[in-house]
């Protein structure tokens, strides 16, 4: 449950600029919002305890039920076999993740189109 999506605050070895090592803390609540307004967290992206590295942002295109074209911001992060996806709609945060040891069909391809797919149903119904 939880726990693949949230950890309390806590502290991590980050490394510097200079490869000197120092003790951060961790609010991943912020370092999720941050990424989900397009900012670039300071000390990385953090979600159920693992570090996720931002690699790409951008718009996708969602066509609504007038069939006017809204578009949405798409964040793709990723670390050794995982990645997620954050798509902020109007009232909500889409964060879909993928684990590529679990199965060949946990893939970044298939999480896009499944978090663009839930992303669109929230626009759709107003959320």
């Amino acid at each position: 449950g939880w726990g693949l999506v949230y950890k309390e605050n806590h502290e991590e070895d980050i490394m510097q600029d200079d490869m000197t090592i120092k003790k951060v803390r961790i609010d991943e609540q912020s370092t999720f919002l941050d990424a989900a307004q397009g900012k670039c967290p300071a000390n990385g992206l953090w979600i159920g305890g693992q570090r996720f590295t931002i690699t790409q942002t951008g718009d996708e295109t969602i066509m609504q039920d007038d069939m006017t074209i809204k578009k949405v911001k798409v964040v793709f992060a990723k670390r050794p076999k995982q990645g997620l996806y954050i798509i902020p709609t109007t009232s909500q945060i889409v964060l879909a993740m993928y684990d590529e040891e679990k199965g060949a069909s946990q893939n970044a391809g298939n999480c896009k189109k499944a978090a663009l797919a839930f992303a669109e149903y929230l626009i759709h119904n107003g959320l």
